[in-house]
């Protein structure tokens, strides 16, 4: 006798009888769609286990990365697993590496794990750190406060604060640039104001500072005599001082500040004497002189020089200045000689 043991496997829709666990069995009747059992695999509606194709797919999953769904099986010969949108946010396993898409919520991530001293961890609070299990013993980790600690760290490019990369390695150096050399007055003058007062300045010159690490000079000054300096900021190898006295001696010297403000040392001093004005005022004009008993009344023209003092007026029996006898200075335009005798 022969007997047929072929299994025979059979094809139903969903709202067919078919004897199943009775936990599942009410849901299975009344979902709409197709349910088959085939020697490939299992397919209910969107579930679908491939046994030949060693697959499981749910919704409209039909590769690892295609199709929005869950895939979970063999393709391409390596087993594969991934969840979500592929053109959007999803979850991918290629059996070598995470790939993860969108938005990953977790209350904590431990990379390999939470037990190996080499490992990379973030807590719930925020707070990220690697190279240990304990966030103290790490040697690097970044808190949720914004504070981080780094044992080393490398940057081959770009800007930080508006600095180059190059810059930045010598924001901890404790060398400045070099002295300034170079350093003289190239010209002194005086300056007059409009009430008639008058001041000094000088000029002055030195060889520039080129380096990466510079920033700006500093340049310090007093009267000879003195003893204190002033200080003042100068960006390029040149500057006018101003307001200081004619005709003084004065010392001068220079020092370079660098980007992370270290200060070199001071040049020797340099000496100049302010300018003093050599110019006088435009000779008088105008005079008059009107005789009466034992005075005279002299009277002029005023001067339109803003830096006039005074007049001096002088006084000689005979037309020669030469040999004439000041006898006064005046601010006012006339004078009154007096006690004169015949």
């Amino acid at each position: 006798m022969v007997v047929d043991l072929t299994p025979q496997y059979p094809s139903i829709s969903a709202k067919e009888k078919l004897v199943i666990p009775e936990q599942v069995s009410s849901n299975m009747a009344q979902t709409s769609g197709s349910f088959n059992v085939s020697p490939d695999g299992f397919i209910f509606d969107k579930l679908k286990i491939l046994s030949t194709q060693q697959q499981i797919l749910i919704g409209d999953a039909t590769a690892s990365l295609t199709g929005i769904g869950i895939f979970q099986g063999l393709e391409n010969s390596i087993y594969q697993w991934r969840v979500g949108n592929p053109d959007g946010d999803y979850i991918y396993w290629n059996n070598t590496s995470l790939i993860v898409k969108g938005t990953l919520t977790a209350s904590s991530i431990n990379i390999p794990d939470v037990i190996t001293a080499n490992s990379f961890h973030t807590d719930s609070s925020g707070n990220s750190w690697w190279g240990s299990v304990l966030i103290g013993d790490a040697v690097a980790k970044v808190l949720n406060t914004g504070a981080g600690t780094f044992s080393n760290i490398t940057i081959t490019g770009g800007t930080i604060g508006g600095q180059t990369v190059d810059n930045i390695g010598y924001v901890a150096t404790s060398t400045a640039d070099a002295v300034p050399s170079g350093l003289t007055c190239s010209s002194t003058g005086i300056s007059t104001g409009s009430d008639g007062s008058q001041s000094a300045y000088v000029i002055l010159t030195w060889t520039a500072i080129s380096t990466n690490t510079f920033s700006e000079y500093l340049i310090r000054y007093k009267k000879a005599s003195f003893t204190y300096y002033t200080y003042i900021p100068a960006k390029t190898n040149t500057i006018t001082i101003e307001g200081l006295t004619p005709n003084i001696s004065y010392n001068f010297g220079i020092a370079s500040v660098n980007k992370y403000g270290q200060q070199s040392a001071f040049s020797a001093d340099i000496s100049q004497t302010t300018a003093s004005d050599t110019v006088a005022p435009a000779t008088v004009t105008g005079v008059t002189a009107v005789g009466a008993i034992q005075y005279a009344l002299i009277e002029w023209t005023a001067s339109s020089a803003s830096d006039l003092s005074h007049y001096n007026v002088y006084r000689n029996t005979v037309n020669d200045s030469a040999t004439a006898t000041k006898i006064a200075s005046v601010k006012t335009t006339y004078f009154i000689d007096g006690n004169l005798t015949a």
